[in-house]
């Protein structure tokens, strides 16, 4: 789920046998919710879903305006048509996390759920009115009205609850983490959270020192800084490797109340998969190759339903962007010596090599300097440049992946020269080639363009998560935040 359930991980000390005097160890009352915000808890669902309603009933009454307008005369839908797509819509946002307490609603993950399931009950709903919504009907309901209404509602209640969460101050909150643990740890995941555009205030309690008492002074002061600043405190407790499970039995029933009250408690790889999403590449990489959660991203379901959508996705962007590819080819041919497309060896998949194509953006034989391209290189053409920025020169992938060497979302194809020196380089590098590359990845998104081994070891840290957390929601996060990269010309080179 979006929400992200606070979960200690599959590493951390068992907790059995401790709740039943884990209640005589309260921790301090500034962490604890008050009588008034358990009330706002339950009264925060029937709010949002009463909004939810008039949304639904605005776009419906937009699109129904918008279609007369464009088309001929609609019939008004009786109450009994309207009520199915709405009741769809509302199951999708609420499935999705929609009217959670805690769920945050301008995270990218919740954006792409919410569209998920607003495109859901755009295809559901119209099967559901055709099935159950005629009977004793004396006209046929606009088809287009009843398809299009729960993706205008997705989309609308989506911005809705990012307003409301911005001006009730959801982006005001004091974030602290505290890592029990050593202070290089702390460190280490300090950095990690800059990296991924993740604003928090790490402090490192050694496991000797972390008592009842020591936490709960750091609990209380960060919650009185977070008064003073006029903010919300939202406070984490990472337990990290080096601290065992007999480093923490006197506190144990303590970290049990803490959970379970307003202060989550993560083992440190779960909070690196759960809340910064990277890998954290300093740990052991064997342990993991082998659970569930990569098997996952290897069963067939996902990857048949992967391969089709690749298809579908690739042959439309070929077609709709014919005339687009028609120009670019000209203007290459015209601009400079060569050929129109450029082709280089990657690796692929399992380490195999496959041909990219791309349009031509550098002079003629440009490649056999061994270089990678750098900030305003002179090899880069006139033409070349305008395509690199607008990500046109990429298109001509979209035939590799038509052909199965690519897919729409995966780590990023490397030139194999740079491949065999980044494996001599850094560790576990050729994991990276256990799936399929992509056009666009988790590291292209969250890591700027980099051309030497140190970025490749930190993009390298986003790839190995996207490896063991692959799945169709965390694909559609990919394509929206390229949507943003896009538009926002961000690291093009």
């Amino acid at each position: 789920m979006h929400s992200e359930t606070w979960l200690t991980g599959p590493s951390s000390p068992k907790v059995a046998n401790d709740y039943s005097y884990s209640s005589s160890l309260q921790p301090c009352p500034v962490v604890l919710q008050s009588t008034a915000s358990r009330t706002r808890i339950y009264r925060l669902p029937v709010v949002l879903l009463l909004v939810d309603l008039l949304i639904w009933a605005l776009a419906a009454s937009l699109m129904w305006a918008v279609l007369n307008w464009v088309g001929k005369p609609l019939f008004i839908p009786n109450l009994r048509i309207l009520i199915i797509p709405c009741v769809a819509s509302l199951l999708g946002a609420w499935m999705v996390g929609a009217y959670d307490q805690d769920s945050n609603f301008v995270s990218l993950r919740y954006a792409a759920e919410s569209m998920i399931a607003g495109l859901a009950a755009m295809v559901i709903a119209p099967g559901l009115v055709a099935l159950f919504g005629n009977y004793g009907g004396s006209y046929q309901p606009s088809r287009l009205l009843l398809f299009l209404t729960p993706g205008i509602f997705s989309i609308l209640s989506l911005l809705g609850r990012r307003w409301l969460w911005r001006i009730n101050g959801g982006n005001l909150v004091h974030h602290r983490i505290i890592v029990i643990g050593n202070p290089e740890e702390a460190l280490a995941l300090e950095s990690a959270l800059k990296l991924s555009d993740r604003t928090a205030a790490v402090t490192s309690l050694q496991a000797a020192e972390a008592t009842k008492a020591s936490l709960t002074a750091l609990l209380c002061r960060d919650h009185s800084e977070a008064r003073q600043q006029k903010t919300r405190d939202a406070n984490t407790i990472v337990i990290a490797p080096t601290t065992s499970h007999d480093d923490l039995n006197h506190l144990r029933p303590f970290l049990v109340s803490l959970h379970t009250s307003t202060v989550p408690v993560y083992a440190w790889s779960a909070f690196w998969s759960l809340r910064v999403r990277m890998h954290d590449c300093s740990t052991d990489t064997a342990g993991w190759l082998f659970e569930k959660d990569y098997q996952f991203s290897r069963t067939s379901a996902y990857g048949h339903l992967k391969r089709l959508m690749d298809i579908m996705i690739s042959l439309a962007a070929l077609l709709i962007s014919l005339p687009v590819l028609v120009l670019a080819a000209i203007l290459v041919k015209l601009d400079s010596r060569g050929p129109v497309f450029f082709r280089q060896q990657r690796v692929g998949l399992r380490g195999a090599g496959f041909s990219i194509l791309k349009f031509r953006t550098m002079t003629e034989g440009s490649e056999a300097a061994g270089t990678t391209t750098a900030s305003n290189d002179v090899r880069i053409t006139r033409v070349g440049k305008y395509l690199r920025q607008t990500r046109i020169d990429e298109i001509p992938q979209l035939w590799n992946v038509l052909i199965g060497d690519m897919s729409i979302v995966g780590p990023r194809p490397e030139w194999s020269v740079c491949v065999r020196n980044y494996e001599d380089k850094i560790p576990c590098y050729h994991l990276r080639h256990l799936v399929k590359p992509g056009i666009t990845g988790w590291a292209q998104v969250n890591y700027p363009y980099g051309a030497d081994v140190d970025d490749a070891r930190k993009k390298l840290a986003f790839d190995l998560f996207y490896l063991s957390n692959a799945s169709p929601t965390l694909d559609f996060c990919i394509i929206l935040k390229t949507v943003y990269v896009l538009f926002g010309r961000v690291g093009g080179r």
